[in-house]
């Protein structure tokens, strides 16, 4: 799964710096159109689904909620995203990662 997925070394040196210097990166274009509809739809899903939820923890500028991976299929597929997780692996050098939280942020566009 892993050596099937072709890397851009001088992309790859690009994005361990940016980790080292934000200390995060963004991995451009790892998900197809498809599935970031699914992430959308899945988010909106919570929102209705979570409005009046007594744990819901709505951030001034977006909506922010955790644990979300067992909420909706579309986020457990961002695990298993084959791509992602090969580039995430070469990243840290390291290829036991283990998911201990996980956290949606929504920010609205413009904060």
């Amino acid at each position: 799964m892993l050596e099937d997925v072709i890397v851009d070394h001088n992309a790859l040196e690009a994005l361990r710096h940016e980790f080292d210097t934000l200390g995060y990166v963004v991995l451009r274009n790892t998900l197809d159109p498809d599935a970031v509809a699914d992430l959308l739809d899945a988010t909106q899903a919570l929102h209705v689904s979570h409005a009046d939820h007594p744990h819901r923890n709505p951030a001034p500028n977006g909506f922010n909620m955790r644990p979300v991976i067992d909420k909706h299929p579309a986020f457990l597929q961002l695990l298993i995203n084959h791509r992602a997780f090969a580039l995430i692996c070469r990243l840290l050098d390291h290829f036991n990662i283990q998911l201990m939280q996980s956290h949606l942020f929504e920010a609205n566009p413009g904060t």
